[in-house]
């Protein structure tokens, strides 16, 4: 029996056990392969660089969502929570350690069968500040994934100077975050409009737009995102001992407790 033909039988197997996933964007399901041993290696290794891990994580997980997905469609980030729910469930389990002092073991079983749709219309918003007007979107996952993609980039640059400190890596962090969130930045000068519409811009020049925008505007532009991220956690909701606790997605989440 060939090498090739155990592979080929092992492909059929993996692919014949499907994992059923609900979308809240579209309200839909999708199947997906299940997580192999290689790709929960490729999650393991994210957590080797303290500054990088939690980009890395979400790298490899988008990568991973995109590989197993059996249909194409666009999916939001507010999508990801749950798919990697389901994922996990397949693989490892309903039941994960909750990071805490008394180190709980809960169980996630409710939360892959909720099935709560979300309008990504009603998490967009207009603010308005001194002649700008800034309107905020919901990010899919694919942009969510390039972005991440090139901030890591320039974090791996910046690492290789011995000059720069971890703040300042947490400052790029910080601003190509918001960036994924801007649609468009209105400036009314004397009664004339000019939009900047973001999906023409590239992310180095989405950058230097966000830098140079007031603080006063970019503290209202993280209200608005910590808005849309409170939304995404609701599927990794648990309940402890009669208090409200969300299951971390990270590399320990996918290692059997």
């Amino acid at each position: 029996m060939s090498n090739n033909f155990v592979l080929d039988k092992l492909k059929q197997v993996a692919a014949a056990n499907k994992v059923q996933s609900y979308i809240r964007s579209t309200n839909t399901e999708v199947s997906l392969l299940p997580l192999t041993i290689k790709q929960q290696k490729d999650i393991i290794k994210t957590a080797l660089d303290v500054v990088l891990s939690p980009i890395t994580f979400s790298l490899v997980t988008s990568e991973i969502i995109k590989d197993n997905i059996q249909s194409k469609q666009s999916l939001s980030i507010l999508d990801k929570p749950l798919i990697l729910l389901s994922l996990r469930a397949n693989s490892l389990g309903v039941n994960t350690l909750i990071d805490d002092e008394e180190k709980t073991v809960v169980d996630f079983s409710q939360n892959i069968k909720n099935k709560n749709a979300v309008d990504l219309n009603t998490l967009s918003e207009t603010l308005t500040f001194e002649g700008l007007e800034i309107t905020t979107k919901v990010p899919s996952l694919e942009e969510d994934y390039r972005i991440n993609l090139e901030c890591k980039k320039v974090l791996e640059n910046k690492k290789s100077k011995e000059t720069d400190k971890v703040k300042d890596l947490i400052g790029e962090i910080y601003i190509y975050e918001i960036i994924k969130f801007v649609d468009s930045i209105k400036l009314i000068i004397d009664s004339k409009v000019e939009e900047i519409k973001f999906n023409v811009l590239t992310t180095q020049q989405k950058v230097e737009a966000i830098e140079n925008l007031p603080m006063a505007v970019t503290s209202r532009l993280i209200e608005s995102i910590s808005m849309v991220r409170a939304v995404e956690s609701e599927p990794l909701k648990v309940n402890v001992n009669g208090k409200e606790v969300t299951i971390s997605l990270d590399t320990s989440f996918f290692t059997k407790e």
